[in-house]
């Protein structure tokens, strides 16, 4: 069972968040990735990242397919505009 992070200051709109669910970058070349790709794609770079995904996938490379998912996942909660929990 994941852990849950709270963030409650007595506002109805903070809500628990799975940690699970949270992407985890295991190294400093995810985020450079990450970078190239807001660059080249700005807002749609979740897209491309999750492009580089099921191509990596379909080509059967795993590695490939976890490090471009985990990106995606990562650009998405960049762009979201509402602060889920803090993380120490």
């Amino acid at each position: 069972m994941a852990s849950t992070l709270f963030r409650d200051f007595g506002n109805p709109m903070h809500k628990p968040v799975q940690t699970a669910s949270l992407p985890i970058l295991m190294h400093r070349a995810a985020f450079d990735d990450a970078m190239e790709l807001t660059g080249l794609y700005g807002d749609d770079a979740g897209v491309a990242a999750a492009d580089l995904a099921e191509a990596a996938i379909n080509t059967g490379n795993r590695q490939a397919f976890c490090h471009w998912r985990q990106i995606e996942r990562m650009l998405v909660c960049l762009s979201i505009q509402r602060c889920y929990a803090t993380l120490h």
